[in-house]
């Protein structure tokens, strides 16, 4: 059977790698991309420097005759 010392350091060993592949993951920014502006700015808003938002219009933009291209 397990001692105490050997679950104490099991748990401690599992501990210490899931807050190392959390702080990994964490660090990096992952990308939103939006239709329009208003929604850019909303997600922006609610992610704020965990994501990097864009958005495939422009502001000002007339969202109703947008044609979206391949570069889109």
């Amino acid at each position: 059977m397990l001692s105490i010392k050997k679950v104490t350091m099991l748990l401690g060993c599992l501990v210490l790698t899931c807050s190392i592949a959390f702080q990994a993951s964490a660090a990096e920014k992952f990308k939103v991309i939006t239709t329009f502006t208003i929604i850019a700015d909303m997600a922006k808003n609610v992610a704020g420097d965990a994501a990097e938002v864009s958005s495939i219009t422009k502001p000002g933009a007339e969202i109703h005759e947008y044609q979206p291209t391949p570069g889109d």
